[in-house]
């Protein structure tokens, strides 16, 4: 579960799936008038979020905007163009994935 607040006033939502890049600190809590508005399932790992957002907002937040996502919003999965009409709301699942080459 995600903490908010404290020293440094930042909310950190991980997404193992993804690797290293992810550990960064995200979502600005000052931003934001609410602390924590919702609830989602992002990689399998519950974690609170400070307001509703869209996919493109999550990956940009991230710093994965741009990359080769695969990227699955309660079980459907949502093409690259509707990243940005595509929110996340409370109780909804998240699955991104890299793809992984190999033979």
């Amino acid at each position: 579960m995600l903490c908010g607040g404290g020293i440094s006033g930042r909310v950190t939502v991980g997404a193992p799936r993804l690797g290293r890049g992810l550990n960064r600190p995200r979502f600005s809590l000052s931003s934001w008038s609410a602390k924590v508005a919702i609830s989602a399932t992002i990689n399998g790992k519950a974690v609170e979020l400070p307001r509703e957002v869209s996919v493109a907002e999550f990956l940009t937040d991230r710093g994965l905007a741009g990359r080769r996502l695969a990227v699955a919003h309660n079980g459907r999965v949502v093409p690259s163009e509707q990243y940005d009409t595509t929110h996340i709301r409370d109780g909804d699942t998240l699955e991104v994935v890299r793809p992984v080459g190999g033979g």
